[in-house]
């Protein structure tokens, strides 16, 4: 009769400590809710600076919209390029509590595969994400964005890049204000 119990207890520890080693789902902490300036529809400009080529004044629609339970921020947007095209990416942000930094990814139609990043607040308004180095058709690149949140309705974004090591320098900026159209449809 003594056994019963002692198996139970037994049991009932046994199945504490196996939810301990499970990882946690992650919520939308106060990390998170930092994010939230962002979610929405936005239009604005952005330069893009080429080496080989004037400066390219482009409209961009982007929507940034919490899934996943409000754990991930998804970023879509496209841009209508001067001969027609379209350039479309993705992107996903959420908290790593292990890493203490934000983490994601982005896609595009230029770089193959995804490109993983880690954020970090530089001050209570500008957020960076650094791609650190990554290969693309056998060089070395790395990419900072900054979005820094003017108010609930506009923020701005600096996007620099270094290849091969060499120093970072800017290649696009942006001013973004909420609302408007957000995707061509092709």
């Amino acid at each position: 009769m003594a056994r019963k119990p002692i198996l139970f207890a037994v049991l009932i520890l046994g199945v504490w400590a196996a939810s301990l080693a499970q990882p946690r789902p992650l919520t939308k902490g106060e990390e998170l809710k930092r994010l939230d300036f962002l979610a929405g529809a936005w239009h604005g400009k952005l330069q893009r600076y080429l080496p080989s080529v004037e400066t390219l004044e482009l409209e961009p629609r982007v929507t940034f919209e919490w899934g996943v339970g409000g754990v991930w921020l998804r970023g879509r947007d496209e841009i209508e390029l001067p001969d027609g095209g379209v350039s479309p990416s993705l992107s996903q942000i959420t908290w790593d509590p292990d890493e203490g930094a934000y983490v994601g990814s982005w896609q595009d139609n230029v770089v193959p595969g995804s490109v993983a990043f880690q954020g970090r607040w530089l001050d209570e308004k500008r957020l960076e994400l650094d791609s650190g180095e990554f290969d693309l058709r056998g060089r070395r690149h790395r990419v900072i964005v900054t979005y820094a949140k003017v108010s609930e309705n506009e923020f701005r974004t600096v996007i620099r890049q270094s290849q091969e090591n060499g120093e970072l320098k800017t290649i696009a900026r942006g001013r973004f204000q909420r609302g408007g159209q957000v995707f061509l449809s092709r």
